[in-house]
């Protein structure tokens, strides 16, 4: 089973990845920005998500920390925080 890295801190996101990957037999693993760097020295993962604020500096500076260890080849996907706009329409 794909082992997936979602690192972020909105509990709506969270909700939506884990109901739609755990279904499909992935093993997803929860973390912070500090609980990340280990969790993917520890065990490899398929692919690391960034979500919500961790799209930002903070971010990028993990993905470059990845990037420099042994976890080089590990892909990553970068879903910005979507803020919902609402219509004025009379």
């Amino acid at each position: 089973m794909p082992r997936i890295l979602l690192l972020d801190d909105d509990p709506e996101l969270r909700a939506v990845v884990t109901q739609v990957l755990i279904p499909r037999g992935h093993q997803l693993v929860i973390c912070d920005s500090g609980d990340a760097l280990r969790a993917a020295a520890a065990e490899p993962a398929a692919l690391l998500i960034l979500g919500g604020r961790f799209a930002d500096a903070e971010g990028r500076a993990l993905l470059t920390e990845l990037r420099a260890a042994s976890t080089a080849s590990m892909p990553a996907l970068v879903v910005p925080q979507v803020v919902a706009k609402t219509s004025s329409a009379p």
